[in-house]
C-alpha cells in the first residue's frame, strides 16, 4: 500500500551522509476499513549518499496508529541535488510481510 510523504527537513549541498530525515504522512492510510497510519504521522529516513551533484535518500519506517513502527521497503531515491532540494513529496510502501496490529 502506498504512503504519501512530505519531507519536513531541508536538504542542501551541506547535507551529510547518514543524516536522519523526518517526513510527514500527507493522507491517512486505510487497511480493511481501518486507519492504520494517520495523516500527519511521522516517517523516518536517512541520507545514504551525498555526491558532487547527487543526493540519495532511503526511507526506513513510519509510525502506525497504535505507535507501532512499520518498516518501509528501503527504496533508494536519488536525484540531482537541486531537484531533490525542491521536490519534497515522496511515495513509500510498507515492507512486504509486515504484520500490522491495530
Amino acid at each position: 500500500m502506498e504512503i504519501s510523504l512530505y519531507l519536513r527537513d531541508a536538504l542542501s549541498e551541506n547535507s551529510q551522509t547518514g543524516q536522519s530525515l523526518s517526513f510527514s504522512v500527507t493522507s491517512a492510510v486505510m487497511y480493511q476499513g481501518q486507519v492504520i497510519i494517520e495523516k500527519g504521522s511521522t516517517a523516518n529516513g536517512r541520507i545514504k549518499n551525498v555526491g558532487n551533484k547527487k543526493i540519495t535518500v532511503v526511507l526506513q519506517s513510519v509510525n502506525g496508529v497504535n505507535g507501532q513502527r512499520l518498516p518501509l521497503q528501503e527504496v533508494e531515491l536519488s536525484g540531482r541535488t537541486n531537484e531533490m532540494i525542491s521536490n519534497r513529496s515522496y511515495s513509500a510502501y510498507l515492507k512486504k510481510g509486515t504484520v500490522i496490529s491495530y
